[in-house]
């Protein structure tokens, strides 16, 4: 998809989803996942931080969980699909959060309009078309964050679907293709760019075991007893609870921190 295409699909998602935790991927536990580790490294920044901008909110389901569990920070969510932000606001109406902001915003033509101490994506670059708008959007959560502000990146790579989809060809099932709307990033070129902008203070694949168990061991038996794998199912909710470990999942988090040498 081109990016009008892409920017179409997330507001017919928008209007098809709502407010429910499934607006921006069916994958419910993983979305917990990635809550819960956004939420401990939060947790070890909320002392030396005060305002939070998650780029590519959504619906702002995670915004919103995140907001609850640090009321004395500001959260601010942004989104280029108006659909998607007029869902966040009623879904924060709802949950009556007072420390958050929705706004419609597109991180490839504009500046950011805050100055945050934190900027969050998750699974958003890979919705860019090209390498060179990934790049664009990248510089641009640069450009916001003073020296020593963090970017927490959660994005897909590729090294981690061939990783996982070879394992999959070992168990005999089929292959799991990239969605026409995604761009995954590849490791070494993404290393190259950050580097003279940002420090990797840590790097984890936090969907390695929760895709062995849901995408592998599930699947496989879901092929085995002739079922229709469902995302709700137990081993989904069990696996998302299971520590880090190995490289067999596309879905890693980056943590890193503005360099005082790059320019502001």
């Amino acid at each position: 998809m081109n990016f009008e295409e892409t920017k179409a699909y997330w507001n017919s998602r928008a209007d098809s989803k709502g407010t429910s935790v499934e607006a921006t991927t069916n994958d419910v536990y993983l979305r917990e996942l990635e809550i819960r580790t956004l939420k401990n490294w939060l947790g070890k920044f909320q002392d030396s931080i005060h305002t939070v901008v998650d780029v590519g909110c959504g619906n702002g389901y995670s915004t919103i969980e995140l907001a609850k569990q640090f009321p004395s920070l500001q959260f601010v969510g942004l989104d280029y699909a108006a659909a998607m932000i007029d869902a966040a606001r009623n879904l924060n109406t709802e949950a009556g959060v007072s420390n958050t902001k929705f706004d419609v915003w597109d991180l490839t033509a504009e500046e950011l309009p805050i100055r945050p101490d934190v900027v969050i994506t998750d699974r958003v670059i890979i919705n860019l078309p090209t390498w060179d708008a990934q790049k664009q959007a990248i510089d641009r959560i640069g450009d916001s964050l003073a020296p020593g502000g963090h970017y927490l990146m959660i994005e897909n790579f590729e090294e981690g679907q061939n990783a996982f989809n070879e394992v999959r060809r070992a168990f005999e099932l089929d292959e799991i293709s990239v969605r026409n709307h995604n761009l995954f990033l590849r490791k070494e070129r993404l290393a190259d760019h950050l580097d003279g902008m940002f420090d990797v203070k840590h790097r984890e694949n936090i969907s390695s075991m929760y895709y062995l168990v849901s995408r592998i061991l599930y699947s496989r038996l879901c092929r085995d007893n002739g079922s229709t794998p469902d995302y709700y199912d137990e081993h989904h909710r069990i696996g998302s609870l299971l520590p880090s470990a190995g490289e067999y999942g596309p879905i890693e988090l980056y943590v890193l921190e503005r360099q005082s040498s790059a320019k502001a």
